[in-house]
């Protein structure tokens, strides 16, 4: 048995972290990073996510509920501004603004003029 904050690896105990699994972790193995946010340990012992402000939690992801959060979400050139790529006439790939625009849980996107438009 292992004390409070605590659960038992194969090198012993370790304390409840995302760095160590969390509670319920048999294995140890650290929750999985994610992107624009961190890894947590909940009130039930799993590994969970907490998003950076902007961003949204959707399963144990943290994705943007607008075309951008940042301007790293844009293409080359481009800035996130109130949520839309726009400035620089950058390029826009037909297939990643569709998908892109999906995972924001809108109905798809199309580029025009260099910009994806969510639909």
């Amino acid at each position: 048995m292992c004390p409070a904050g605590q659960h038992m690896c194969p090198a012993g105990c370790m304390a409840n972290t995302p760095e160590t699994g969390c509670l319920t972790s048999q294995t140890c193995a650290p929750c999985a990073a994610v992107a624009n946010g961190k890894t947590t340990c909940n009130a039930q012992g799993l590994c969970d996510v907490s998003c950076n402000s902007g961003y949204n939690k959707s399963g144990n992801a943290c994705v943007c509920p607008q075309q951008c959060c940042s301007n790293a979400e844009c293409a080359a050139g481009q800035t996130c501004n109130a949520g839309t790529c726009g400035g620089g006439g950058g390029t826009c790939d037909d297939a990643a603004c569709f998908a892109q625009c999906v995972i924001m849980g809108k109905f798809g996107g199309v580029c025009a003029g260099g910009t994806c438009t969510c639909l």
